[in-house]
């Protein structure tokens, strides 16, 4: 797998084989909406665009692709300091 190929798989292996980031959330890291009733703190990541140069031909090269990131816990302050 690579990130060309599937970026959000990508990203979901890499935040939770993050030692740093796995301590703090374990594999709590969801597509677009986090399960009801998941304790804090967790991932959310959805894809926001796909950008592609065209030509006269059609789309050329790789597409660009740009995922948000929102993290939630219990307050700011304990999010911040993590």
């Amino acid at each position: 797998m690579s990130v060309v190929e599937a970026p959000e798989a990508f990203l979901y292996q890499r935040l939770t084989s993050q030692t740093a980031v796995s301590s703090l959330i374990g594999n709590k890291v969801f597509p677009m909406i986090a399960p009801t009733g998941t304790a804090l703190p967790l991932v959310v990541y959805q894809r926001v665009s796909v950008q592609r140069e065209q030509s006269l031909m059609g789309p050329i090269g790789v597409p660009v692709i740009t995922i948000q990131l929102t993290s939630y816990d219990t307050s700011y302050t304990t999010e911040a300091t993590s």
